[in-house]
């Protein structure tokens, strides 16, 4: 008689009748750690069936259990054993043990090998997608480059610099001034300077987002497990190896999902209406090369004078909007 039963499935047992079914099964079997011969099955039950480790006193545990073992006893019979028994009640220098671990690293392998060789069968399908998301990700960048390409690059670090100190806010002072005729018949006035924000730079973090690049090796690191994974199933590969080739596969729908991201946080960036850039800077040629470039991304191109009476003019308004007599540029 063999020492043990080599169990080839890639799945535990996963009913009652799977067990009831298999040859030399006894029911009321009684199991004990003298009695084990060789490792059969793990079982994970929808339903139940009563434990046959038999106690000390010889009665039977009859606790009944979704997990346990299949088990080969000396007389070639088969039993069965909860979990917790064969934990609790089976000495740990008792080959059962060990003989569990290896049947279990088994099935796990064969699962993950049968996981593996699924996605490499979908490999022509999920090729269209990579080539798909890496046109996508070309289509995005060039429109964050094609707003680029008009700001003033001054400009374009100036807002760089700002969101990686994480001075997000774009702030003005509105001033205003009281004035009044003293007790000599003179005017006088007070000047009063209250801070106002305009607007934020958050959408503009994507001009200093890593994600194109990250997420371009991304893709190719999929593709390069999908080469990998291939040739694996070529070999008799370790468990571990083949979970780490599945992983970086299906971290393809991750991918998917953070380019999705990107698109709203590109679509957010290019519907900017980029009026509150007039207000990082009043130093004058910077100014007017800025509103001269925020006219062209609202498709208002103008000249050098056209732009510097748009700036005047916007300015004008924001200081009427928020009621005060002239905006000031910390």
């Amino acid at each position: 008689m063999t020492s043990s039963i080599h169990f080839n499935h890639s799945l535990q047992i996963t009913t009652r009748q799977e067990v009831e079914n298999l040859p030399g099964y006894q029911v009321d079997n009684p199991v004990s750690s003298v009695d084990y011969l060789g490792y059969v099955a793990p079982f994970h039950l929808a339903d139940e069936i009563e434990c046959c480790y038999k106690k000390p006193n010889g009665a039977l545990c009859r606790q009944r259990h979704k997990k346990g073992s299949v088990i080969l006893l000396k007389n070639g019979s088969l039993g069965v054993i909860g979990q917790c028994c064969r934990k609790n009640y089976f000495p740990e220098e008792n080959s059962i043990h060990a003989d569990h671990r290896k049947v279990w690293n088994d099935i796990q392998r064969q699962r993950r090998l049968k996981a593996l060789a699924d996605l490499i069968t979908g490999r022509e399908e999920n090729q269209q997608l990579i080539q798909a998301l890496n046109g996508k990700l070309t289509m995005l960048q060039e429109r964050v480059e094609a707003v680029l390409r008009c700001l003033p690059e001054r400009i374009v670090q100036l807002i760089q610099d700002r969101i990686k100190s994480e001075r997000l806010s774009v702030d003005i002072n509105a001033v205003t001034y009281k004035r009044w005729i003293d007790e000599n018949g003179r005017e006088q006035q007070e000047k009063r300077t209250t801070p106002y924000t305009v607007g934020s730079l958050a959408p503009y973090n994507i001009l200093v987002s890593s994600d194109f690049r990250a997420l371009r090796r991304a893709l190719n690191d999929v593709e390069l497990a999908y080469d990998e994974g291939a040739e694996l199933l070529r070999e008799d590969p370790h468990k571990d190896q083949i979970h780490k080739i599945t992983q970086r596969i299906r971290e393809l729908s991750k991918i998917d999902k953070a380019i999705d991201k990107l698109t709203s946080s590109v679509s957010g960036f290019c519907q900017q209406n980029h009026l509150c850039l007039l207000y990082l800077t009043d130093q004058k040629s910077d100014a007017v090369k800025l509103a001269r470039a925020v006219m062209e991304l609202q498709g208002q191109p103008g000249g050098r004078e056209v732009a510097k009476s748009w700036l005047c003019e916007q300015r004008e308004q924001l200081a009427k909007a928020i009621s005060c007599d002239k905006i000031e540029i910390p």
